[in-house]
């Protein structure tokens, strides 16, 4: 007669002085049982955590998982473990799965709560008038996540002076004019609507957009817009009917920043074209609901646009007025870097007409536009 020695792990009430690790032991435990015993794989896990599964396997590891914690005498609280959905709650955003019968994409959305924490936490650190290196750190993480999750991606731009405070060496600890404009900056963009937007991958089935845009020293900046594509089952890229459009113009020497520190220089050829594409979108209002496929020349520029921020506070307000536009539009904005020689905008950044035309149809000149908030009227290349 064969015996079997089974072996189980000690665990101490909830709450204990080390808490975490009684949830990894009891976790561990139950994983080890249902392997040994009933030969189902179950990973464990300690907070949160979420993963994607069929709708019967989902169902079925469920039913199994509260049932072994029956036979072994664990108490679950349901509240807190609900069953699989389609919707739920992960790590304070709320998730909603694909679901092919209802052509519902995969979405997040920061949670309505969890917005709200992070204004009452950001008012408290206004009233007390300091914040120092470690909790900057700490703050910086928390709203660099929540304006990773949905649309509102212009609001990465304004964690700037979070990141100076952050590596401060000098154990500084009042709030400097710039650190409060960002706090009120992000106090107010949490409690907006567009805020809490959920966003996913762009559909197969939006619309395509492709554009180029290039400045040069004196201020000349041009952009050129594609017809807008659609893809087929192959992949394949089909240009709707319609000439490919450019723009021409000579940019002021400044323009008010997006988060409010005044008005900022475009003397340098890197600001230049930043903010021709600035240009490029106000000046092709048809540039919304689609997918955003966009060129530029300059590394820094595109640095600047991919990540949302940059060291530059010039640099940091273009980014921003660009995702602040892509967010109103619902654009999914993806750039990548051109050769100059290759880019189609740089004769039009001097006065010149652009290349001849890959389609084949003809260039529409168009005439240029600033965001409303630059008090001036664009005027051509010379």
């Amino acid at each position: 007669m064969a015996f079997t020695e089974l072996g189980f792990f000690r665990a101490t009430p909830f709450g204990g002085s080390l808490a975490p690790n009684n949830w990894s032991e009891i976790c561990f435990a139950m994983a080890w049982v249902a392997g040994f015993l009933l030969a189902i794989p179950m990973p464990t896990c300690v907070d949160d955590t979420s993963t994607a599964e069929l709708s019967f396997t989902a169902q079925s590891a469920h039913a199994a998982w509260l049932e072994l914690n029956q036979l072994v005498g664990w108490r679950v609280d349901l509240k807190k473990s609900p069953p699989p959905s389609k919707e739920f709650r992960s790590i304070g955003v709320w998730v909603s799965l694909p679901c092919l019968k209802q052509k519902r994409g995969f979405t997040v959305a920061v949670l309505e709560d969890r917005a709200a924490r992070l204004v009452s936490g950001l008012s408290e650190v206004s009233r007390e008038g300091k914040l120092s290196a470690a909790q900057a750190a700490k703050w910086r993480g928390r709203l660099y996540f929540a304006s990773s999750v949905g649309w509102y991606g212009a609001a990465r731009a304004a964690l700037g002076p979070f990141t100076e405070r952050q590596y401060d060496k000098t154990g500084g600890t009042a709030l400097s004019p710039v650190l409060l404009l960002s706090i009120r900056f992000f106090e107010k963009a949490l409690q907006s609507d567009e805020f809490l937007v959920p966003r996913g991958f762009p559909s197969p089935h939006l619309p395509i957009f492709v554009s180029y845009s290039d400045g040069e020293g004196s201020g000349g900046v041009g952009g050129v817009l594609l017809p807008g594509a659609i893809r087929d089952s192959h992949g394949v890229l089909h240009f709707k009917k319609g000439k490919p459009t450019f723009f021409s113009c000579v940019l002021p020497d400044s323009f008010p920043c997006e988060l409010g520190f005044g008005n900022l220089s475009l003397a340098h050829i890197t600001a230049i074209e930043s903010a021709a594409v600035v240009v490029l979108l106000e000046s092709f209002p048809e540039l919304t609901h689609g997918l955003w496929l966009h060129f530029i020349d300059n590394d820094a520029s595109l640095g600047s646009f991919v990540k949302g921020s940059s060291s530059s506070i010039v640099l940091n307000s273009l980014a921003a007025k660009v995702h602040s536009i892509c967010t109103a539009r619902r654009l999914y904005q993806y750039m990548q870097r051109v050769e100059t020689g290759a880019n189609p905008a740089d004769p039009p950044s001097r006065g010149a007409q652009p290349p001849a035309d890959p389609l084949r149809r003809g260039w529409d000149m168009c005439a240029a536009k600033y965001p409303y908030e630059w008090p001036v009227t664009p005027r051509l290349v010379v």
